[in-house]
């Protein structure tokens, strides 16, 4: 059983990973603002940014399947 939120048609499979995209977008901006108020230093930002690259090359190949 599908659940509730669940994508519906391909069109719906396509706005959920453009929204996840934006998403990701936004965390890298943000990640990006904490290092330069201070908050973290680039080390500790660069584990962070790593996954957000692996994220985004996912997100990229799945938005190139549908």
């Amino acid at each position: 059983m599908d659940s509730p939120s669940a994508p519906k048609s391909v069109a719906e499979y396509k706005n959920f990973l453009s929204i996840a995209r934006g998403s990701l977008v936004e965390s890298e901006a943000q990640m990006e603002l904490a290092r330069r108020f201070g908050y973290i230093t680039a080390e500790q930002l660069q584990p962070i940014a790593d996954l957000q690259a692996e994220i985004g090359k996912m997100l990229w190949a799945m938005m190139q399947k549908v």
